[in-house]
């Protein structure tokens, strides 16, 4: 009588293979989306970075912080925010990639851009991720008005949320409830 010898792995073998793959697959594609994450995150700061040293560059210049259309054309007296007046401020000049991000208006809060964080009175999350809002800082109110500086909001992706903590230029001593263009 001949001994057949079987060779090969049991399925329970193969079944604990399949689960230490898995668990290594999982953790890789965790880690993978929280460096993606920081990425972007990293990206929408630098955007929020060049905003708050243009504006603080304008405000040298013209010792008074930009509006929305001023900062975006690098003007002193714009026609509006896509058009630029005959009065430039080159040192705020700003790129093509961040003016493409930069959102507001000079009579509201841009909505779509900013959360209920610090005061703000919006519950809407940004329908945009690629957005950054610029929004005045002011003290006072009606002829004692005065724009102290600015506070840039951008999306945080390690959050999913708008940052809680935005980049200020100059001073806000309360972070605005109503922008004051």
């Amino acid at each position: 009588m001949t001994k057949t010898i079987k060779k090969g792995f049991t399925i329970v073998e193969l079944l604990i293979v399949i689960v230490v793959i898995g668990i290594l697959a999982g953790i890789v594609v965790v880690t993978y989306n929280g460096v993606q994450n920081k990425t972007k995150t990293t990206a929408a700061e630098a955007v929020a970075k060049e905003i708050r040293d243009k504006a603080e560059a304008f405000s040298a210049e013209v010792s008074t912080y930009p509006t929305f259309a001023q900062l975006k054309t690098a003007s002193i007296n714009p026609t509006d925010a896509n058009t630029a007046g005959t009065e430039l401020v080159n040192v705020a000049k700003l790129s093509t990639k961040t003016k493409a991000a930069i959102v507001t208006s000079d009579a509201t809060i841009d909505t779509n851009a900013i959360t209920n964080k610090a005061g703000w009175n919006d519950s809407s999350k940004p329908k945009n991720k690629e957005k950054v809002s610029y929004i005045q800082c002011t003290t006072g109110s009606g002829s004692n008005l005065k724009v102290t500086g600015a506070a840039i909001y951008f999306y945080d992706y390690e959050t999913q949320d708008v940052t809680t903590k935005p980049m200020v230029a100059g001073e806000c001593p309360t972070m605005p409830t109503t922008y004051n263009g």
